[in-house]
């Protein structure tokens, strides 16, 4: 398993960069991404909280399934996204961060968003865009405690 970085460590303030198709092991930090996410309860994790600055994110919302039935079964393993608003009012929601554990706040983001690693393609989905876009934000060096979409 991996260290999850905590709030305050300096990579979680650096931009992080895009990879190549031939990133050195990215299988198996793609798996270990996904057992530490697991092993740490999480629905997201992105490779600046375990201590690389690549914009690498893993995403299985699943958990979030009850409240959220188009939740369940999508597990994403995203290179090198980039998150746009598209349109709507923002709508708050408790969210929590593996790197603040214990935590949760009101975050305010907009429901629909374009979200663009190898293809585009439109979320419309309430929990998802938010989900993604609290994700990806970690890869800019923003955590949620922070402004973000």
């Amino acid at each position: 398993m991996l260290k999850v970085y905590l709030y305050g460590h300096p990579v979680l303030r650096r931009q992080s960069g895009d990879i190549t198709p031939d990133y050195p092991g990215l299988k198996q930090l793609v798996a270990d991404m996904y057992d530490s996410m697991y092993a740490s309860s999480g629905v997201g994790l992105a490779a600046p909280q375990i201590g690389r600055n690549d914009r690498i994110v893993v995403i299985d919302a699943s958990p979030l399934g009850d409240d959220f039935p188009e939740c369940v079964g999508r597990k994403l393993t995203l290179i090198n996204p980039r998150v746009e608003v598209l349109e709507g009012e923002k709508v708050t929601r408790s969210e929590g961060c593996l790197s603040l554990p214990g935590l949760s706040e009101n975050v305010p983001r907009v429901e629909k968003i374009r979200l663009t690693w190898s293809m585009r393609i439109s979320l419309r989905t309430r929990r998802l865009s938010k989900v993604f876009s609290h994700v990806s934000c970690n890869t800019s060096a923003t955590i949620w405690r922070a402004s973000c979409t």
